[in-house]
């Protein structure tokens, strides 16, 4: 399922931090965990991966970074499981969907995606 979202200013919205994990969940979870994760508003982006030692990577915005400890919490709770592989925390962002970030987490001026490149 693909869904639209809109970008904006995690300062304003007083979510300044993000995190990203990978984790390695049975796949007769994977749904039940990908549909949790999707339900939560701090989460930004859920997903399928393979190719590692995660099938499960998750991203999500934090007011701050305790935060992260309980949706994994809540997480591992419901689905016992799944395993965190990995997790990074990202107290800045400098770039976001193409563009460079200016004072207040504001839009600034477009790097187009070499892909986008003619």
């Amino acid at each position: 399922m693909v869904g639209v979202r809109c970008e904006m200013s995690r300062v304003l919205a007083e979510v300044p931090m993000s995190a990203t994990v990978w984790a390695n969940v049975p796949p007769a979870d994977l749904a039940g965990a990908a549909a949790l994760l999707a339900s939560l508003r701090e989460t930004r982006l859920c997903a399928g991966i393979t190719g590692g030692a995660a099938n499960l990577l998750f991203s999500v915005w934090l007011r701050r970074p305790k935060e992260l400890q309980l949706i994994e919490r809540r997480l591992g709770d419901l689905f016992p499981q799944v395993s965190i592989v990995d997790r990074a925390l990202c107290l800045r962002h400098v770039k976001r969907a193409g563009r460079l970030l200016y004072a207040g987490d504001l839009a600034g001026d477009m790097i187009p995606l070499a892909m986008w490149i003619d």
